[in-house]
């Protein structure tokens, strides 16, 4: 699926570990931003600031096992099926069905349509938190 699309590397050069940890690291430390934004009540800056924590985490996942995937159409959910797949039955966190309405949600919050106006709930960003801070704390294990 992932050559197919064109977009995975095998051939990541340096300490692919330290950085993964690193995205991690960077994952972990921008998890301290989403409670003051949801305190603000600003629902759609907490749901993308969630989604891109949760992309981290995944993105390290993908760093350990030894790929990277370039930028290109899909390329957010090629990130997430393959974590998914790395983890195996060790987690959830990135299955289809999460990272799906992830991705979904934030894509029409960033790609508008004036047709299919997208508003965040509080609920939806609450949500999108939980799952970026289970994420992480799943993936830290897991590292």
């Amino acid at each position: 699926m992932f050559r197919s699309r064109g977009n995975i590397s095998d051939d990541v050069e340096g300490d692919t570990r330290a950085t993964a940890l690193a995205w991690l690291e960077r994952a972990r430390s921008e998890l301290t931003v989403l409670e003051p934004i949801l305190v603000t009540g600003q629902w759609r800056v907490a749901y993308n600031a969630a989604y891109d924590i949760y992309r981290h985490a995944a993105e390290a996942v993908d760093l350990t096992a030894g790929y990277r995937i370039l930028a290109s159409a899909g390329a957010h959910g090629a990130t997430f099926a393959l974590a998914s797949a790395v983890v195996g039955d060790a987690t959830d966190v990135f299955d289809g069905v999460h990272s799906s309405t992830m991705t979904g949600t934030r894509n029409k919050l960033e790609y508008l349509d004036v047709d299919q106006s997208t508003e965040v709930s509080e609920e939806d960003a609450r949500w999108a938190v939980q799952l970026a801070e289970r994420a992480v704390a799943d993936v830290s294990s897991l590292l």
